[in-house]
């Protein structure tokens, strides 16, 4: 470093110095980059793993919302398995009385009538034998004015939730697949859900096919990353062999590691199905004081969009 000296005289002839230093030694300069490399390269690494860390921190944020998020609806949707709601329509044209033969009648809407449902067509009561679009099939054996009212007071599917062959009562036997049927959403339409544990890709797939879809709908993946073996559905019946609760379970990892292993989150649940419980409460009476309670049988299109037979 250069050390110089200036030497000045002011306007009253008084002398004076000035001292000071002027730059840095080319040595001086190296040691300095020689200090300063170690120490800016760890700053660096510091600041990228804190970077990495906030990624994979939330990374795993999103994994576990996306998890919850979709076990919430799956459980959800169990829960609705064999609803359905009331439904009031009113016919299109007057109707003739037919005592020994079923006719077709035209309807605002036929949307939430199935075959097998029992309707009330002013004070006459009518079983269904095939729905339309917007027509109705059965045998009216009164005549009915343009307009009339028809009414279902709906009673619940006893298996919302399709059992598997060989189920027992009171037993709680675990599946891969989930295949159960309802009114879902509570807005008329009746839904055909499959849930699928796909052990090879480590996931759980899920399928929904409305009532009026010619074709099953393609399944796509709803939670990922699932640990193996963690997946499984678990069905609980009564002592009537009625599916009245699904016990839901798995382990989804993800990025984030703690030590040496990636973090984890258990999601699990016990759900019951009130129109399952409430089926198997009218299937008792009937059991007990005859066909006093009408219990709707499994819908056909159940049989045409399911993959395995029908019990």
């Amino acid at each position: 470093m250069k050390h110089i000296t200036l030497k000045r005289t002011d306007a009253l002839g008084k002398k004076s110095r000035i001292d000071f230093q002027s730059g840095f030694s080319a040595l001086e300069v190296l040691v300095c980059v020689c200090i300063l490399i170690p120490i800016m390269a760890a700053a660096m690494q510091f600041f990228s793993v804190g970077v990495n860390q906030h990624a994979s921190e939330q990374s795993s944020i999103e994994a576990n919302q996306d998890a919850t998020a979709g076990f919430d609806l799956m459980t959800t949707e169990i829960a609705q398995a064999g609803s359905r709601m009331h439904v009031v329509t009113h016919t299109s044209s007057p109707i003739g009385a037919s005592p020994l033969m079923s006719q077709t009648i035209p309807v605002d809407s036929s949307v939430g009538f199935s075959v097998g449902d029992t309707v009330e067509v002013d004070l006459e009561k009518v079983r269904i034998t095939a729905v339309g679009n917007n027509t109705l099939t059965g045998v009216f054996k009164d005549n009915h004015i343009n307009d009339t009212t028809v009414r279902m007071y709906s009673l619940p599917y006893k298996d919302g939730v399709l059992p598997p062959a060989g189920l027992k009562p009171n037993s709680a036997t675990p599946v891969t697949t989930l295949r159960f049927f309802g009114d879902i959403y509570g807005d008329g339409n009746m839904y055909y859900v499959i849930y699928s544990y796909d052990a090879q890709n480590a996931q759980i797939t899920r399928s929904m096919t409305n009532f009026t879809d010619l074709n099953s709908q393609p399944a796509f993946p709803l939670i990922t990353n699932i640990v193996p073996g963690s997946a499984r559905f678990i069905l609980n019946t009564d002592h009537l062999n009625v599916i009245t609760s699904v016990t839901v379970s798995l382990t989804v990892e993800n990025e984030w590691e703690l030590g040496s292993k990636k973090e984890q989150i258990t999601l699990t649940a016990n759900v019951g199905i009130p129109s399952a419980e409430a089926a198997s409460e009218l299937y008792l009476e009937n059991l007990h004081y005859g066909p006093v309670n009408n219990l709707p049988s499994i819908p056909t299109r159940v049989g045409m969009f399911s993959e395995v037979p029908l019990q």
